[in-house]
Parts: structure tokens; C-alpha cells; sequence
């Protein structure tokens, strides 16, 4: 690695100015990434060394993302809070191993640089040698940023013609939904006249039967909420809520989204949503923006057409029916992301918004005693009262202020998170060179002998510690994410708590949010409280 970081507007500054620089460096490790010169420990220490040996600088810290993909960055923690200390006025100047570690997303990458341009903060890319200080470096660094969303731009073009091409004439990927799977073997793919390959996809029978129940019940004007206990009752596997995860219970919006589906009687409707922004891929529903294909008989039908005309039917119908019902403006709820159910772990939902808001579990109000969820429907002034005795179990009746607000701005500060954070990703990295250099022992060893299955238990035991820590960093990264969230409301409450008196109305009110990540409810009188700094408290029982 280089160490030319310093440019010429660093020395002009150090000339005409006393206070030192605040440097900062950024770190994005990928989990396929196992060579020595991108491993995590390397690259920290190596930053961290340059900032602490210039001179002319202080360091303003290391900020790091590990296993996360460049091209969102609105999951990477390190990333949002370097950006943060820079639009507070924290960092003066940033070091980053490549463009590509910053950023892979062409729009982000932009949107980053003009922020970066308006907090007044420069930023050196190592790799690549650009320093956007230098008027020579920013010219080259924007036209290699133009020229790469030109080239997303026209990708984006070709493809749309593409398409414009395909879809016509029934070239259209198949997908696999409830009732379908992918062929194998000879019937795998069919390759069309003019070479597009396509998926072929097979009729599942004992889930096809179950979409001809699901419709037929619906035609007899059965509710679809009825349709999914008795599913439920008959322990049928519900759609694949992610690839390969069928946990769970059937519900109404699976019923609903199945019976609308026109795959199911063979046709593809192709482009029902659209992308407005070739750099963000944004898609939003097709309401004419651009044609829409019907695709007829494209693969094997479940439903017969005329029992899926029937079903639309008493789909257009319901709509109508419950269209002029909705009326009027949905109060805001504190709670709203925050109450969860103890016993199955969804988020509750609430009724009676404007008059007694009462929260309840979806699981346990739709399907009553055949879930195995028995989750208890409470009301909200039920729910504030428990999380007031919570607090002044956690932060006393008398001296609460000061010891929530030197909290608060622990949370504000991260350091706690960071630190576990740095430890996890040091002993992830330490775990990968160990489980590679087992393998490698392994696979010259006699399978017969003691050896080898003593380095395989020791194996097994290290890839174990490898999924643990790698478990616990993602739910940190989660808490960062969450702590990130709720970050100005945080501040305006502690300039609160240090101006006025009489904070808890305001507390348990506007400002929840600010101290509360989840309150689990176990049951009416039993409730978990998890706090953002990640201390739990447990009340009731």
C-alpha cells in the first residue's frame, strides 16, 4: 500500500492554519474476499497507523462495513455514520482504498462525492491515485463517473429494446410460484427460433390441488381468511415465504395473492411494473408508462379459464364492495414497529386507532385456536404502563435525566457498538485463515486415520464459532442500522432532557422511539423492553 495521502491543499493547510487536519479512513470488506492484502485486520491496522503517524493530522477514526455489497448503502452502518460526522462537521478529509470500496452504485457514488463537495470534506482513493483536492484527480474522477452511468444508462437502453423484441412474441422467463417447480433433465430449458433460452417449469400435483381448492372455495363465496384456517387445521405447508422457508401459516394475503395470479391458468401478464430510474432501479406499478403483454398458454395451466374468470369476479366484486369503507386519516401510532408478539414473533397490529387503540398478533386474531400462536390482544394504555414501570426500573423514579441522557449519547457516540463491531470482524477474519488452513491439513490426511478426525471435530468446531460470530455481527449491524435511524430524534430529545423539567409525558409519547428498540409482549402481564443501547428489561410474568 502507498502512503502518499497528503496533497498540496494539506500543506497549504497546515501553513496558514494551527488546527490539524481530522482524517478519517473507510474500510468495506466483502465475505468473498480471503486474500491477506483485503482481510479486515490488515487493512485496519494499516489505516490506522497512517492516520496516527502524520503529523499533520488527527484522526477522526476508522469506519468500517464487513460482508455488506457496495451497491445499497442504505445497510451500511460505518458508512451512513462516517457520512453523518461529515455533514456535522466532524471529518475534514477521508481515505479509501478504492472507487469500488466507496461505493458500486453509480447514483450513490455521484450523490456521495456531492456531499462529500458540500461539507467542504476531500476524499483519496489509493488504488486508483485520485485525490478530489487536486483539480486534475476531481476532472478525472467525475468523467469516470459519467462515463459509468452512461454505460449503466445504455445497458439499461439495449435491454428495454430487448425486451421490446422478446416480450411479443412470448419470449418471457417463467418463474416458479406456489404450484410450480423447475423441469430437470432433457426438458430442462427450450431454446426459441431466435436463441433466447427459457426455464421450463413442471405442475406440482398435491400443491396444484391446493390452488383449485383455494379457488374453488373462493368462487363458492367462501372468506379467505376461512379458506386459510382450514388449510392451517389441515397442516397443509404454506408458499415459500424466502427461497426454501415454508415456516409459518397460511393467511388471507396468500389466498389473495394466489387467486389473482394469472399464471395459473397458463397466461404471463408481462411488465406490470416499471423502472423510472435506470440509476436507483426504482419500479413503480405500470399504469400505462409503457405497453403491457399477454401472453396466452405460455406454459401448463392449474385452473381452467372459465373457474378463473369466476374467481375475478368475486375479486372485482369484494373491491367494490369494501372500496367506500376506508375513509377518513390514520392517526399515527407510537407504537407502530415496535410491539411484538412473544410467541411468534410478528409485529402486532392495531384496531380502534382514534377511540382505544388495542394491539393484537395477526397470527393469533386470524386463525383464533388453530395456530399454535396464542399471542393476547392488549390495549395501549396497557402496554405505556408497563413500559413506564420498565423505565423507572432501568433509570430510577429520581435522578432519570441524567442517567438517560448520559445514555443517549452513549448510544449517539457508538463507541460500544464499534467496538463490538471491530472485535467480531478481527475474530471472523482470524476464524476463515483457520477453518482454510484445517481444510487444507484435511484433505491430505488419511481418512481412516486418528488424525483426521481430530482435525475434523476441530474443523467442525471452528466453522461453528465462524456461523456464531458472524450471527451476532449481523445483529449488531442491525442494531447500528436501527441506532442510525432514530438519530436526530435522539438528539432533539437530549437537548430536551437538558432544558426542561418535565420530560416524561413527552417520553412516553413522540420521543419513544428514541429510547426503545421492541417491546416483545410475552402476555398481558409479562413484557420484554429492549432499549437502543440493547440492555433488556424484563417486567411481569
Amino acid at each position: 500500500m502507498s502512503n502518499t495521502f497528503l496533497s498540496q491543499s494539506d500543506f497549504k493547510r497546515t501553513i496558514h492554519h494551527t488546527d490539524k487536519l481530522r482524517v478519517a479512513a473507510y474500510i468495506r470488506v466483502s465475505t468473498d474476499e480471503d486474500d491477506q492484502e483485503n482481510s479486515f485486520e490488515v487493512q485496519k491496522a494499516y489505516f490506522e497507523e497512517t492516520l496516527n503517524r502524520n503529523h499533520h493530522w488527527t484522526s477522526a477514526g476508522v469506519f468500517s462495513d464487513y460482508g455488506i455489497t457496495g451497491t445499497q448503502k442504505k445497510n451500511r452502518a460505518g458508512f451512513n455514520r462516517m457520512m453523518r460526522k461529515c455533514t456535522e462537521g466532524k471529518i475534514d478529509r477521508i481515505l479509501c482504498k478504492s472507487i469500488s470500496r466507496l461505493a458500486r452504485n453509480t447514483a450513490d457514488f455521484i450523490r456521495t462525492l456531492d456531499t462529500l463537495h458540500d461539507c467542504g470534506v476531500s476524499i483519496y482513493f489509493e488504488k486508483e491515485n485520485i485525490d478530489t483536492t487536486e483539480a486534475v484527480s476531481s476532472f478525472v474522477l467525475t468523467a469516470l463517473a459519467a462515463l459509468a452511468q452512461e454505460e449503466s444508462l445504455s445497458i439499461s437502453e439495449n435491454l428495454k429494446w430487448a425486451n421490446e423484441k422478446r416480450f411479443p412474441a412470448g419470449e418471457v422467463p417463467n418463474l416458479v410460484i406456489y404450484g410450480y417447480r423447475y423441469c430437470k433433465g432433457k426438458n430442462e430449458y427450450t431454446i426459441t427460433e431466435s436463441g433466447y433460452k427459457m426455464k421450463n417449469i413442471e405442475i406440482v400435483p398435491e400443491e396444484a390441488e391446493i390452488v383449485r381448492h383455494i379457488f374453488t372455495e373462493v368462487v363458492n363465496g367462501k372468506k379467505y381468511v376461512d379458506i386459510a384456517r382450514g388449510l392451517n387445521a389441515r397442516s397443509v405447508p404454506p408458499p415459500e415465504r424466502k427461497k426454501g422457508d415454508r415456516n409459518g401459516l397460511w393467511s388471507g394475503r396468500d389466498i389473495g395473492n394466489i387467486i389473482k395470479s394469472e399464471r395459473y391458468v397458463g397466461d404471463v401478464l408481462i411488465q406490470k411494473t416499471v423502472t423510472v430510474d435506470a440509476l436507483s432501479h426504482k419500479s413503480v406499478t405500470n399504469n400505462g408508462e409503457a405497453p403491457q403483454y399477454l401472453i396466452h398458454d405460455h406454459h401448463p395451466a392449474i385452473i381452467d379459464r372459465s373457474l378463473y374468470n369466476s374467481v375475478q369476479a368475486v375479486r372485482q366484486k369484494n373491491a367494490e364492495s369494501h372500496g367506500g369503507n376506508r375513509g377518513g386519516t390514520r392517526k399515527d401510532q407510537i407504537l407502530t414497529g415496535l410491539v411484538k408478539c412473544g410467541c411468534c414473533g410478528k409485529n402486532y397490529n392495531v384496531r380502534g386507532r382514534n377511540r382505544i387503540p388495542t394491539w393484537f398478533c395477526p397470527d393469533a386474531e386470524m386463525y383464533k385456536g388453530i395456530t399454535p400462536c396464542r399471542g393476547q390482544s392488549v390495549t395501549e394504555r396497557t402496554i405505556i404502563g408497563f413500559i413506564k414501570k420498565a423505565f423507572f426500573l432501568r433509570f430510577g423514579d429520581y435522578n432519570y435525566i441524567k442517567l438517560l441522557t448520559e445514555t443517549l449519547k452513549g448510544v449517539q457516540s457508538e463507541v460500544a457498538l464499534e467496538r463490538n463491531m471491530e472485535d467480531l470482524q478481527i475474530k471472523i477474519a482470524a476464524t476463515e485463515k483457520r477453518i482454510t488452513s484445517l481444510e487444507s491439513k484435511v484433505a491430505g490426511i488419511d481418512e481412516s486415520s486418528k488424525l483426521y478426525q481430530i482435525l475434523c471435530g476441530e474443523l467442525s468446531y471452528q466453522k461453528d464459532n465462524h456461523t456464531k460470530a458472524k450471527q451476532e455481527l449481523e445483529k449488531i449491524q442491525q442494531l447500528q442500522t436501527t441506532v442510525s435511524k432514530h438519530y436526530d430524534l435522539r438528539n432533539e430529545l437530549i437537548e430536551v432532557l437538558e432544558n426542561q423539567e418535565d420530560v416524561l409525558p413527552l417520553l412516553f409519547g413522540r420521543f419513544l422511539k428514541a429510547i426503545i428498540i421492541s417491546i416483545t409482549i410475552k402476555s398481558s402481564e409479562h413484557y420484554i423492553i429492549r432499549w437502543l443501547d440493547g440492555t433488556v428489561t424484563e417486567i411481569g410474568g
